[in-house]
């Protein structure tokens, strides 16, 4: 989590970067400032699967937050929508829209309806009546720093529903200040601390809702220099730098996580095309022939030998899968060791003619797809002689 945090921060103060610009040719800060932004957007989605989407905003706040913190007025909205009736008449009002208006809304954009909902109580001369007549809480929100500056935000719409949001503020203030308040925001119903760490000029804390066990959320202060991007201009404050009198202010960085607001579609599995390439040197090819596809590679080589993992999937029965693997390990006059059954997985383990390679292959179904079976494959490799 941390990493991923990391990768947020960079991402927003990049994009805090592009902030501004003009009409006419784009200039050179222009341009290194729009390939500062797509480079921090292309670390933010490193290593999440294909159709992660990716929304930045530079000095504003992406949508779709309102909406993550509040999955129980989502599904009252939800279920308000389907039956229509007075709650869909009262919840539309909120929004200052008709019924149909605000259902047609809620179908085609969820975060934008509930937004103007949210918007609607907020302003609400009795709010609570409101609720009271929805018989919903109070809705949450993430309470950042009264002071903050807004940098920009980034929200990650996962494909399993799942959403991460990204915020960035500028504090006129020292960290150590400016942790102070965070800690007692986040401490107060409805979010509670989980963990933190405080060291020098930084901070990091962990904290969760106490509504909804889908919401959890990261806190990272560290110290910004005057004249950094965003920095507020301010005379020096009482706590800053010593020494020179430089003034040292923060940024507070938050990364909500949520889970999803409703079950996403599920795709049908689809086999990787081609499977993952295997380095020069793999000991046992004769085990991968046939329609068997690497789904996952890990190894490696040092002067003492190799190890090697990998993750197979095979059309048919775990239990047709080992039985060609044990004709395949006796043509090629290797020694099966140890052939056991554990519930419906079955372990072979085998060594070369030569006692150089060892293995160990486990055998099951496949979870995603009852159409194929996995084999993890486990192999060490020792040196026969110097390299």
């Amino acid at each position: 989590m941390h990493s991923a945090l990391v990768r947020g921060a960079a991402c927003l103060l990049l994009l805090a970067a592009c902030g501004g610009g003009g009409s006419g040719e784009e200039d050179e800060a222009a341009r290194q400032a729009r390939l500062a932004a797509a480079l921090g957007a292309r670390l933010l989605t490193f290593g999440e699967p294909a159709g992660t989407i990716l929304d930045a905003r530079a000095g504003g706040v992406v949508a779709g937050l309102p909406l993550a913190l509040n999955a129980d007025a989502a599904t009252a909205i939800a279920s308000a929508a389907a039956d229509g009736g007075e709650r869909l008449a009262t919840i539309a009002a909120t929004a200052g829209m008709d019924p149909d208006g605000f259902r047609a809304a809620w179908d085609a954009d969820r975060a934008d309806a509930f937004a103007r909902f949210a918007a609607g109580l907020e302003s609400a001369d009795d709010a609570d009546a409101v609720r009271d007549e929805l018989f919903l809480d109070r809705l949450t929100a993430l309470p950042v720093h009264p002071d903050g500056v807004l940098l920009g935000s980034v929200r990650i719409d996962r494909t399993d529903g799942e959403r991460a949001f990204f915020l960035a503020y500028d504090v006129p203030a020292p960290p150590v200040r400016t942790e102070e308040v965070v800690l007692a925001q986040l401490d107060r119903s409805p979010w509670q601390l989980a963990a933190g760490r405080s060291e020098g000029n930084m901070a990091f804390l962990q904290f969760r809702s106490t509504r909804s066990t889908d919401v959890e959320g990261w806190a990272w202060v560290l110290p910004l220099s005057a004249g950094s991007v965003g920095a507020p201009a301010a005379p020096p404050a009482d706590g800053g730098a010593e020494g020179d009198g430089e003034r040292i202010d923060s940024t507070v960085v938050y990364l909500i996580e949520a889970g999803p607001t409703e079950e996403p579609e599920e795709e049908p599995f689809a086999l990787p095309d081609g499977g993952r390439p295997l380095p020069d040197g793999f000991p046992a090819a004769f085990l991968l022939e046939g329609e068997q596809t690497v789904t996952s590679l890990v190894w490696n080589d040092e002067s003492a030998g190799s190890v090697w993992e990998l993750t197979l999937l095979t059309p048919g029965s775990s239990f047709d899968a080992s039985d060609a693997w044990r004709d395949r390990l006796g043509a090629e006059g290797w020694e099966i060791t140890a052939d056991e059954a554990v519930g419906f997985t079955t372990a072979l383990d085998f060594a070369s003619d030569d006692g150089l390679v060892r293995g160990r292959a486990e055998f099951d179904a496949f979870a995603e797809d009852g159409d194929y079976a996995q084999i993890v494959l486990r192999l060490q490799t020792a040196r026969s002689g110097p390299n």
